[in-house]
């Protein structure tokens, strides 16, 4: 556990671990797609056209999936190696690509809100202490009526990289505090099979 340290220096293990097994994360999130993972979210998804940002965005699947919808996307990925390679991948899909990191994503245009706010996969990998301000980040960047998504995982033992104990309540408390309306909470299995892995999901309105 990573503990007492400024943001940036936290989160340097997390994003090196990216980094480091960034080929074969990438494949592992492909497997699956936007419409399989983020089953829960369609219904809710605002109607295009828009702006849309993914934070934390991986492979691009989602960036990619939410652009072919017809969303403006802004794509933000801190692991240099996961975001060259989904750039290679995606050279075609006119998605704007940003190198920055929750809580505060200083490199991201404050002068642009967003209609539909992703954060998959994220939250777990912030400390405590952070997530109130990155809680308020997606309320900054989320346009009035628009939504922000957020996912995150518990710890498993065979988690190889660093991950926070994230508790539901906490990340609702923090959105509730924020502005947001909740219109739903849920708690799902992994689809990938791991066991003991267990996914919470909110839907968020401003």
């Amino acid at each position: 556990m990573i503990k007492n340290e400024p943001s940036g220096q936290a989160y340097s293990e997390i994003i090196s671990y990216y980094d480091n097994d960034a080929a074969a994360l990438s494949r592992r999130y492909e497997k699956l797609t936007f419409e399989i993972v983020h089953s829960d979210i369609l219904r809710y998804l605002p109607k295009p056209p828009g702006r849309a940002i993914d934070i934390g965005a991986g492979s691009g699947r989602d960036s990619e999936a939410l652009r072919k919808l017809g969303f403006d996307v802004t794509a933000v990925e801190p692991s240099q190696k996961m975001r060259e390679l989904a750039k290679h991948q995606r050279a075609d899909d006119n998605i704007r690509w940003v190198d920055d990191t929750l809580p505060h994503l200083r490199r991201v245009d404050r002068r642009l809100q967003f209609v539909l706010v992703l954060v998959s996969a994220v939250w777990m990998h912030l400390r405590r202490q952070d997530q109130k301000q990155a809680m308020q980040t997606v309320f900054d960047l989320t346009a009035p009526g628009g939504r922000a998504f957020i996912s995150f995982r518990h710890a498993s033992p065979h988690d190889k990289t660093t991950i926070y104990a994230t508790k539901i309540e906490q990340v609702r408390d923090d959105a509730v505090e924020c502005g947001f309306t909740i219109l739903q909470c849920s708690t799902t299995e992994d689809l990938l099979g791991r066991p003991g892995t267990t996914w919470h999901s909110l839907i968020l309105e401003k």
